[in-house]
């Protein structure tokens, strides 16, 4: 064999190493490419299957709370919508006149929106029936505040929406209307903590 044909050999050699690679790199591409199609496939149709609670909780992190089309009135007859409540402090509470631990929390509830009256509002949404259960309960504990808005959920359409199951049950959300923490149970809102939790937000 002449060194002619023995390079043109060697070179074909080379090639067809270097074919191999490239197909290769070609097969495992394709595989990395087809693999994240499926996860990210197999991800969406996941969040499609998301409880709606899940949803808005996603929702609630990613886009706020001013993103909702929120809209009450108050057992004084005003209409509300989330949006007017921009630049401060909202906590939605869930509650009903009837739930002895929303009993033992509503004085903390009112010391905390004592402490920042200009900060803080509160959106109490109540599960009771009758508005004057509500007025009652408020007045006996000398509870009406400009920075509190009480509200009846009657057919729980908001509480559903928000996936509340349990009374009490809160939610914070800074002056940009993100969710900062959810709490479920009793809460003692006016400890030290808490009045320092709030004024640092």
């Amino acid at each position: 064999m002449s060194k002619k044909t023995w390079s043109f050999l060697c070179g074909r050699t080379i090639q067809r190493g270097s074919m191999k690679k490239i197909f290769g790199l070609i097969i495992i591409l394709t595989i990395v490419i087809s693999g994240g199609a499926l996860y990210w496939e197999s991800t969406e149709s996941a969040k499609d299957k998301l409880p709606e609670s899940y949803k808005i909780m996603d929702t609630l992190e990613e886009q706020g709370v001013f993103a909702l089309p929120l809209k009450f009135t108050s057992i004084e007859g005003k209409a509300y919508d989330i949006k007017d409540f921009k630049d401060k402090i909202i906590i939605i509470s869930f509650w009903a006149t009837w739930c002895t631990p929303c009993v033992d929390e509503f004085p903390s509830l009112i010391k905390l929106l004592d402490a920042y009256p200009e900060k803080v509002v509160l959106l109490a949404l109540s599960h009771d029936d009758e508005v004057m259960d509500v007025r009652k309960f408020i007045e006996a504990f000398d509870g009406y505040r400009q920075n509190m808005i009480v509200t009846l959920d009657k057919d729980k359409s908001i509480s559903k929406s928000f996936g509340v199951n349990t009374l009490p049950e809160g939610y914070i959300f800074d002056s940009q209307g993100k969710l900062v923490k959810k709490i479920i149970g009793i809460q003692d809102w006016a400890t030290d903590a808490a009045i320092e939790f709030f004024g640092q937000l």
